[in-house]
């Protein structure tokens, strides 16, 4: 059984340290924390660093990104598991054509996955959202078949670049005065991090199988 959590920032305010304590009050500090390339390493050192900065007073938190990030200068080798360097240095289909960003790796799993748990996440990805369909080709990515935000005409979220644009737009933009199509990219942008992480999930599911 798998359970996701989220957290979107909506307000003009500096969000990171309100992140960084959701983000550890959800993972806790036990296990290895799954990642997809060194990006997130390095936002949550720039947090940890921000803390001494703008003297942000949290001993928890501080001590908490301190044991979860890797800081190779400092001999602090962390507790991150960067998935994109396992797909680099173990994994390789045909489908991926050599490139190993999460959204070529899912597709790839997709074309021959067994696990039957990973067809049941994503056809029950949320109530009325099934991100699963294959065609002549195999099972379409799940990224294409994100459904657009409700009330703004053919806004997609399915990518980084858009999530970015998006997230501008919803704060500081077109949308920043108009609460519906505040709530709907603010949905979009959920939904579009939500398969990120089950990405993740089943990359994962399918990687022990392949080795079990």
């Amino acid at each position: 059984q798998i359970e996701h959590s989220e957290w979107i920032n909506t307000e003009e305010a500096f969000p990171n340290f309100e992140f960084a304590r959701s983000l550890m009050q959800q993972v806790g500090r036990t296990g290895s924390i799954l990642i997809w390339s060194h990006h997130e390493n390095t936002i949550l050192r720039d947090i940890l660093a921000q803390m001494e900065k703008y003297n942000h007073s949290d001993s928890e938190l501080e001590e908490w990104l301190t044991w979860i990030t890797n800081d190779k200068e400092n001999g602090r080798p962390g507790n991150l598991v960067d998935m994109d360097k396992l797909a680099r240095m173990g994994y390789f289909h045909p489908y991926a054509g050599g490139r190993t960003s999460i959204k070529v790796t899912l597709p790839a799993v997709l074309q021959s996955f067994t696990s039957p748990r990973i067809e049941q996440w994503l056809t029950e990805f949320e109530q009325g959202v099934n991100l699963f369909s294959s065609n002549g080709d195999g099972v379409v990515s799940p990224y294409k078949l994100l459904p657009a935000a409700n009330e703004i005409d053919e806004y997609e979220v399915n990518e980084g670049t858009a999530a970015m644009r998006a997230y501008q737009d919803m704060m500081y933009g077109f949308a920043s005065q108009d609460l519906g199509k505040q709530s709907a990219i603010r949905n979009a942008l959920l939904k579009y991090c939500k398969l990120d992480t089950l990405a993740m999930v089943i990359i994962w599911e399918h990687w022990r199988d392949l080795i079990s």
